[in-house]
């Protein structure tokens, strides 16, 4: 089963906020929220092979994000921020593969007519 790491210092809040939403999107994959500590790198250290990685925003979260990077096998793993603006547009546009039209909807055109 696919793995789905959400990593968050509020792990409780963050759970009752994007978990549902998170299921909803990836229904058979296994999304695990967690701190980041020793326990999660010795898991990833030992072969967990997460398809996506979540993180909450944050400055610390960038050195997480790079020391994340070190692992090989997580080289290629999408790692994104949380409420970060530059994510939720990239997540518009891969839920749906429509994201630039709602876009285009949404932004006022000098062609349209009132």
């Amino acid at each position: 089963m696919a793995t789905i790491l959400v990593i968050s210092d509020y792990v409780q809040a963050l759970k009752a906020e994007v978990g549902q939403p998170l299921k909803q999107l990836y229904p058979h994959a296994d999304i695990r929220f967690c701190l980041f500590d020793d326990v999660l790198l010795n898991e990833l250290a030992n072969g967990l092979q997460p398809i996506l990685i979540l993180m909450d925003m944050g400055a610390d979260n960038l050195m997480i994000m790079n020391e994340l990077r070190s692992f090989a096998c997580l080289a290629r793993t999408p790692m994104l921020m949380l409420r970060a603006g530059a994510t939720k547009r990239k997540v518009e546009v891969e839920n749906d593969g429509l994201g630039w039209l709602y876009q285009s909807l949404n932004t006022p055109s000098k062609y349209q007519l009132n």
